[in-house]
């Protein structure tokens, strides 16, 4: 059985370049504001439980954001 992390994830809108490579790499996660035109987490990804693979690709998006605006905490 594969371990669960669960972890919250946001984007800090004052960072944000609306760029969308976070959407490019996961969509479930991130989507376009049309009302703040950045990129915002998804309701269903803000406080969520996964698996150590897409922790990795979480953070791995995370990672890519040219301006490092995406957080991903792991709660305990």
């Amino acid at each position: 059985m594969q371990e669960k992390i669960k972890v919250k994830i946001s984007v800090n809108a004052d960072l944000c370049i609306s760029c969308g490579v976070c959407t490019a790499i996961h969509n479930k996660a991130f989507k376009y504001s049309e009302k703040t035109g950045k990129y915002i987490v998804t309701e269903e990804y803000k406080e969520i439980t996964v698996t150590k693979k897409e922790l990795d690709l979480l953070k791995q998006t995370a990672e890519s954001c040219p301006v490092l605006a995406i957080k991903i905490e792991q709660v305990k």
